[in-house]
């Protein structure tokens, strides 16, 4: 099951635009999602006048790969060609800042539903774009874009990828409510049925 949050306008990819899907994603597919949202964006760095040939220098690229060719699909998608650095017109350098998953507010979906928590993936990444040739700087941008929903704490290990740390992330507490308040809640509401199935039976 997937909840997700009626942020900004409706369904969730926050800094832009929204998508609805009903399919429970991975936390690398959706961080590829944004980057290539992030690709689409290069007419931010570049400007309208260079629609020709771009080149791409990603960093770092221990964790950069995992999304390049998300953002090569985005930069293709405004009608640009990406090339390699010694034949583009415009070289944009993507520093990559954060491939970021955290869970928070973990709960119960209603009194004995089942555990949920908010889940929320992060893109980051700063751009810069030169002329190849005259090394002319044409544009600094930084971009970030956020997806935030609500899944059961088991689905988790499905969404995690386990040969990819930047998919990870600790879950926290249940806080009070459910570690103390709520079994609580649930031992007073077993021992009033006793009670009561007692007093009717005398």
């Amino acid at each position: 099951m997937r909840l997700c949050c009626p942020l900004v306008t409706g369904l969730v990819f926050l800094s832009g635009t929204t998508v609805a899907d009903d399919s429970l994603r991975t936390n690398l597919d959706l961080m590829r999602t944004l980057a290539l949202r992030i690709g689409a964006g290069v007419g931010e760095v570049i400007g309208t006048r260079h629609t020709a040939r771009v080149g791409l220098d990603l960093r770092p690229r221990e964790t950069a790969w995992y999304i390049e060719t998300s953002l090569v699909g985005g930069i293709i998608s405004t009608g640009r060609k990406v090339e390699t650095l010694d034949s583009a017109d415009v070289i944009v350098e993507y520093g990559v800042s954060g491939l970021q998953v955290e869970y928070s507010h973990v709960r119960r979906n209603g009194l004995f539903g089942s555990e949920i928590v908010d889940r929320t993936i992060r893109v980051a990444i700063s751009a810069r774009a030169s002329e190849r040739v005259s090394g002319k700087l044409i544009g600094i941008k930084d971009f970030a874009e956020f997806f935030v929903d609500t899944i059961e704490t088991e689905e988790v290990a499905l969404v995690e990828n386990p040969n990819i740390a930047i998919t990870h992330s600790p879950l926290p507490g249940g806080g009070l409510f459910s570690s103390i308040v709520e079994p609580l809640i649930i031992l007073g509401s077993v021992a009033i049925g006793v009670f009561l199935l007692f007093h009717v039976r005398s």
